[in-house]
């Protein structure tokens, strides 16, 4: 039976969830895949300190060269989170010839194309599962499950942080600030929620997304990023008077050879899928020109959740260990360079879609009625319009089927504009 040796980095949340489904599973994992998985090292900042789990048959080291020059480790799994140093450390993993499997978005939303094509150059696998959406196996959807797809268009709930409190805004009328101390106690938010609640958790798992939906680069600048603390109580209103609810939407579209990105609060029609998704839950919602529209929900965070994808991840490797299949990026398997110049050379330029938005705009002492009648004279073409108040001082409108955001045009009008969220599923 082949043995494979292991070292992980990292033994907090995540990797005390790894050593945990290892230690579980292992006889079934010998029985089923004929290999045995032997953690062999851990990397940890401080080897004395007490852990939720036992380590007394591990070795325990805070020396990265331990393992980068162990020759007879076979798999590193990544869980230590940071950019530096931990992406240097990769790179001589994978240049000393182990196969790394890391959770670690963060330093993929900047480095997984060069990571990847270091890992393909040494014939060794670079596996990210975790990376994306914890526990839902998007990474292995996008890759295999959807590979004969030319993707279009993906949106999401990527942050259960930030859906937690919407759906507590939303279910209890809780203001922003009394939802996200209720975050914080129940362990969902951290003491410092800016990357969850201002959107940069979900634009750098929209970043790597985007590189395996469309095969292309784009920079964390790119993408257009826009938090909830702004949200309130009246948006919540206003939305529902529209039968819509407010989410955190993390989206990347794919027209003409171009990659459009953004994270923005969204308004979501109540029947569409993404409406239901409530609480710490992540769904991620991604069509596709054969398969149509699929979706895929679940735990989008935790210690076993994420530490189920690492270690799906893992047995990939594992089954895959004597083979050359782990080495090509799946992605690139239907979608060559070649195959893609092919498909956008004789692509017919497609129409822009009509799109659709949420405005709040100072009432200027106007009632609803003449503030409509004004909207329709000054928008452009439209297929509807409605109106409800937000507040004292505020409307709120919902625009649908325009050709783009209508931010300009009402402000050269002399409208009083508080804020603008797109609208998705009408």
């Amino acid at each position: 039976m082949k043995e494979l040796n292991l070292a992980i980095l990292g033994l907090g949340t995540v990797g005390s969830g790894v050593v945990k489904i290892i230690e579980e599973n292992h006889q079934q994992i010998k029985d089923t895949m004929n290999k045995d998985l032997n953690i062999k090292k851990i990397l940890v900042r401080d080897v004395n300190k007490s852990r939720p789990i036992s380590t007394a048959r591990y070795e325990l080291t805070d020396n990265i060269e331990d393992i980068i020059e162990d020759d007879t480790i076979d798999i590193v799994i990544e869980v230590m989170g940071n950019v530096s140093p931990t992406v240097d450390w990769l790179k001589q993993l994978i240049q000393n010839g182990k196969h790394v499997i890391t959770a670690n978005k963060d330093l993929l939303a900047i480095h997984l194309k060069e990571l990847e094509d270091l890992a393909e150059q040494q014939g060794v696998a670079l596996k990210f599962e975790a990376s994306v959406a914890g526990g839902i196996p998007i990474v292995n959807a996008i890759n295999n499950g959807l590979n004969a797809n030319n993707i279009s268009k993906f949106m999401g709930i990527f942050n259960g942080t930030s859906n937690f409190i919407l759906s507590k805004m939303t279910r209890d009328r809780a203001p922003f600030d009394e939802a996200l101390t209720e975050a914080q106690e129940l362990g969902f938010a951290e003491s410092d929620p800016t990357d969850d609640v201002e959107g940069i958790d979900a634009a750098r798992k929209v970043v790597i997304t985007s590189y395996l939906s469309f095969n292309q680069v784009i920079n964390l600048k790119d993408v257009t990023c826009r938090g909830i603390s702004d949200v309130s109580i009246g948006d919540i209103q206003a939305a529902e008077a529209f039968d819509f609810k407010i989410k955190l939407i993390g989206k990347g579209t794919y027209a003409n050879g171009k990659v459009t990105s953004s994270v923005e609060p969204t308004l979501i029609h109540n029947t569409h899928q993404l409406a239901a998704v409530e609480d710490e839950y992540n769904a991620i919602y991604v069509i596709g020109d054969a398969v149509g529209e699929t979706m895929f929900y679940g735990k989008g965070a935790g210690s076993l959740a994420t530490g189920s994808a690492v270690v799906s991840d893992l047995l990939n490797v594992a089954l895959l260990f004597e083979s050359k299949l782990h080495t090509l990026p799946p992605h690139f398997e239907l979608k060559t360079e070649e195959t893609k110049e092919m498909i956008e050379s004789d692509a017919p330029v497609t129409l822009k879609e009509k799109e659709s938005f949420y405005i709040v705009l100072q009432n200027a002492n106007q009632d609803v009625e003449q503030l409509e009648k004004s909207l329709k004279q000054d928008l452009p073409f439209h297929k509807s319009l409605k109106l409800v108040n937000r507040d004292e001082q505020t409307v709120a409108a919902l625009v649908v089927g325009i050709d783009e955001a209508p931010g300009n045009i009402l402000s050269t009008k002399g409208y009083e504009i508080e804020k603008i969220y797109p609208v998705e599923g009408v």
